[in-house]
């Protein structure tokens, strides 16, 4: 296990600023503060916020991507995510402005842009290729998509209207690999599925004179959306 993490340590947040084709455009001055958050069980899995005070700092907050990052000594810096502006309401008061940002996990891009007709793909298409496909004709060029051979056995067809996110989840699911995610880095990722006992442990959650966990902490569970039932095509 990584010592740095489990020993009194120094850390600290920026975050950075990126164009649209997210080349670095500095770090975002007046951040108060922030949350990140993760949920496997949605289709876009990240979402963020920021509180941000009226320095006198210009910020494109409609094409701007923002990456916020976490440096922890001896231990090294961590890239949370890339994320889109959702939301910059603005609230004036004593001090100046503040803005309240919400911010988008990039999968975004795909879940709200929508086929505009019905979309086909033939049997024998390779799998792996049209998912870059797709994903390219958002506009986007950062992916990491694990090559596979697999070819679709049957033909595919979804009907106008469906998202791009969608199509390529079902896609990924064809194949057997996880469904689409943005990494640390913001690079759209599709990997083969790795069963959770074949998978690494990568820390242990232990209470402990080593917990890096707070004693108080929550678990929510969506009861109401368990399926009861699976239904298998």
């Amino acid at each position: 296990m990584s010592a740095p993490l489990t020993i009194n340590r120094t850390s600290s947040v920026r975050v950075e600023l990126l164009t649209a084709a997210e080349a670095p455009a500095g770090t975002l001055d007046g951040v108060r503060g922030g949350s990140v958050v993760y949920t496997a069980a949605k289709s876009v899995h990240g979402s963020a916020s920021l509180t941000v005070a009226d320095n006198g700092q210009a910020v494109d907050w409609l094409n701007g991507r923002f990456r916020p990052v976490v440096t922890v000594n001896g231990y090294g810096e961590t890239a949370l995510g890339v994320f889109l502006v959702g939301e910059a309401p603005e609230a004036w008061g004593t001090t100046g402005r503040t803005w309240t940002v919400k911010l988008l996990d990039k999968c975004t891009v795909l879940d709200q842009d929508k086929i505009l007709a019905a979309y086909a793909l033939d049997a024998g298409t390779v799998v792996t290729t049209a998912i870059v496909t797709l994903i390219e004709s958002t506009g986007e060029t950062n992916h990491a998509i694990t090559p596979s051979a697999a070819t679709l056995v049957n033909p595919l067809a979804w009907s106008a209207g469906t998202t791009k996110l969608q199509i390529v989840n079902d896609l990924l699911s064809v194949i057997n690999y996880f469904s689409l995610f943005a990494n640390g880095d913001g690079q759209y990722r599709g990997e083969p599925y790795v069963k959770p006992a074949n998978r690494p442990t990568v820390w242990e959650f232990l209470d402990g004179d080593n917990c890096i966990y707070d004693p108080t902490f929550g678990k929510d569970v969506d009861l109401f959306a368990i399926p009861n039932t699976f239904i298998a095509i």
